[in-house]
Parts: structure tokens; sequence; C-alpha cells
């Protein structure tokens, strides 16, 4: 008995079954959720962020405005925008593009 009163059984371990490993789960899990996350904060903050600044700088007139406002294109390869290696911007570089 256990020190709630509680009668335990015991059980023989199969060792013939492949251990698994629940921490993995665990760790795979908050991988996906790390990236589900990246993804919601440059869908929601750095897309909309790069679109005020093409939309107040009048950029449908600049010099240069290849990708920019393209739905179906990443904005990390929008003219004059550089990307970490997971996609987050790290530099605009719009000098001399006619911004308004």
């Amino acid at each position: 008995r256990n020190e709630f009163g509680h009668k335990l059984k015991s059980k023989a371990l199969n060792t013939s079954d492949e251990f698994k490993n629940p921490c993995s789960q665990t760790q795979d899990s908050a991988a996906i959720l790390m990236l589900d996350q990246a993804l919601d904060y440059r869908l929601q903050y750095e897309r909309p962020s790069l679109e005020a600044i093409y939309n107040e700088t009048v950029g449908q007139n600049w010099t240069n405005n290849a990708g920019w406002m393209n739905e179906t294109e990443d904005y990390c390869v929008w003219h004059g925008i550089s990307c970490d290696s997971d996609g987050f911007v790290t530099s605009i570089d719009l000098r001399d593009n006619n911004l308004a």
C-alpha cells in the first residue's frame, strides 16, 4: 500500500516494445508552435508595416517597386527588403527610389 492507502499493482516491463520518448513529442509540438507564432508575427505585423510604408510614400510612383503589394509573393523578395533565414525583415533600403 502507498501513503494514501491504495494498493499498488506491479507491472512487468515489456522489453519487446520500443521505448517512446514523450519528451520528443513535446519538443516537436513546441517547434511547430514557435513556427506558427513567427508566421503569425510576420503576417500580423511585418507585412502590414511594409504595406503602410508603400502606401504612405506613394509606392506606385517609386522608381523601383518590384514585388511590392504582390499578395502571392513573400515580401522578403520585394525590392529593397532584406530578411534573415527565418524570414524576418533585417533591413529596408529604398534610397534613391523617388519616395514621396
